[in-house]
């Protein structure tokens, strides 16, 4: 009986040992399975103790990085591995963990191979009573990733500057949500704020001068549609009434079914070059009328010439009073038919100005005066001291004057000031239009009159154009043709109902030498 029950025994004993060992192998496979991963996790992983901040364990990859072998970096203190000021960095997220939060940060270490970018993440390790006992560390290398964000930074920033040095306007819509987002440039070219922005394309078509309106729209559709890029120009109209010339690009994002989903370009304010075609346009405008002017006017002051002869002759001869008195106003009509062709020979090479150096003051203020002797009218001077002299012709200039203050005086018929300011400027290499760089004088004559409606204002200085029903639309043709003869430029600003400003530019010489006339 006792053999069978130590044979019994026996069996048990060997049955709960084979148990054992499979759980142990058992036990054993899995460490080594989960050693595998985790010296195949593509990060570095450490495990610190909390007390003494020595490391416990660390997989290859750590090894890897930090040049350093596995005996190497056991049992020594963080600090030796990472360094002091990396080290004192990391106090304060160790502190964390101590109070049983996790914790992360990211950093640039220094380690054998030079400086690297590390993204650190401490995870509290608990015992069985559920007190931190250590620090499971678990960090990778980021360097190339910062790398990547310092080089697209960088190249953000030269778009960035780019994109101000250029002034240019950028716009981003969403086609399927009509959700769109624009730069602070183009809240300028719209004139609006971002209080008032729709954030959808009404932003847009709400901006969009009434006459290039539809135009616009429709080749905004056809560039969705595919059938031509969006490449075209347009005006934009202000809320304050401000008209800006806009060039604009976009660009059609398409899915992979080919519909579009997206729509972002770029606008430009081309007015300046608008205003320089204008003006270049003008110009050739009045050089075609002076070819015509001046082949018409000298033969017509020579038959005028010649019947002035005959008529004064007439009136010579005749004894008859009546007939007299129509031949001398036969005369006067005649005087003032030459005055007409005196201004069409303005246009023409028998219009060429006799300039000499001399001060444009006190002229302006006697020109200005005479031709407001009589009216309600009067002048305020803001004259800069010590005005540079300019190269001019009397004559010219002086008429150019007496129609703008005319025009200036007919625009205030219930009298008030025209404020006449002139100074010494110097323009830099393109920043007018029409002048080259150098120094000038500005002389600006505002009137706070009707004012030159917005569609009118463009075409003031065309041969034949004029709003007065009895004018002959000469008179600031006239005074454009003069200044540009004295290498200068004539521009004016308008708002209807606040009056207008005639700006005039003219070389300007800082020695005289010829004596003034």
């Amino acid at each position: 009986m006792a053999k069978d029950l130590n044979s019994d025994n026996s069996s048990h004993v060997n049955s709960n040992s084979k148990q054992n060992f499979k759980q142990e192998e058992s036990v054993l496979q899995s460490e080594k399975a989960l050693l595998f991963i985790i010296n195949n996790i593509p990060g570095n992983i450490a495990y610190v103790g909390i007390d003494d901040l020595r490391y416990k364990f660390v997989n290859k990859l750590f090894e890897k990085n930090f040049k350093r072998s596995y005996d190497e970096i056991v049992g020594k203190h963080i600090r030796e591995i990472i360094g002091e000021s990396n080290y004192q960095y990391a106090l304060k997220y160790i502190d964390e963990v101590r109070a049983g939060r996790s914790a992360s940060y990211e950093n640039e270490f220094t380690i054998k191979d030079g400086k690297r970018w590390i993204s650190v993440n401490y995870v509290p390790g608990f015992n069985s009573q559920g007190k931190v006992e250590g620090i499971m560390v678990l960090s990778y290398d980021i360097t190339e990733r910062k790398q990547m964000e310092k080089e697209l930074i960088a190249s953000t920033k030269r778009l960035e500057l780019a994109t101000e040095s250029g002034r240019l306007g950028i716009w981003d819509w969403d086609l399927v949500n009509d959700s769109m987002v624009w730069n602070d440039r183009m809240f300028e070219l719209y004139g609006i704020s971002r209080n008032t922005f729709s954030n959808n394309i009404d932003a847009w078509v709400t901006g969009l001068h009434q006459d290039d309106k539809q135009r616009a729209i429709d080749e905004c559709d056809i560039a969705i549609e595919g059938k031509q890029d969006f490449n075209t120009t347009f005006r934009v109209m202000h809320p304050d009434g401000t008209i800006v010339h806009i060039k604009a690009d976009g660009m059609v994002i398409r899915d992979n079914n080919g519909k579009a989903i997206r729509m972002t370009g770029i606008n430009r304010d081309i007015s300046e070059q608008k205003r320089m075609e204008e003006m270049l346009f003008n110009s050739q405008k009045l050089e075609s009328l002076g070819l015509l002017a001046g082949g018409i006017a000298h033969d017509f002051n020579n038959l005028l010439g010649g019947i002035f002869g005959y008529i004064d002759l007439a009136n010579a001869r005749s004894q008859d009073e009546n007939v007299s008195r129509y031949l001398s106003k036969a005369t006067g009509a005649i005087d003032r038919a030459r005055g007409l062709t005196q201004q069409l020979l303005t246009f023409a090479k028998g219009g060429t100005p006799i300039k000499k150096v001399q001060t444009l003051f006190p002229f302006l203020m006697e020109t200005a005066q005479f031709a407001l002797s009589g009216s309600s009218v009067s002048c305020q001077y803001d004259i800069q001291d010590e005005l540079l002299k300019c190269s001019f012709d009397k004559n010219q200039l002086g008429q150019v004057f007496d129609n703008i203050i005319i025009n200036a005086q007919q625009a205030m018929p219930y009298g008030r000031v025209i404020n006449i300011t002139a100074r010494n400027i110097t323009l830099n290499k393109n920043e007018h239009p029409a002048l080259e760089s150098g120094n000038y004088v500005k002389i600006s004559i505002q009137d706070s009159g009707i004012g030159i409606p917005l569609n009118y204002l463009s075409r003031i200085f065309d041969p034949f154009f004029t709003t007065k029903p009895k004018g002959h639309g000469l008179g600031l043709a006239t005074c454009y043709s003069i200044v540009t003869r004295h290498d200068g430029c004539i521009v004016a600003e308008s708002e209807p109902g606040k009056g207008s400003t005639f700006h005039i530019y003219l070389p300007s010489f800082s020695e005289s030498p010829i004596a003034e006339s």
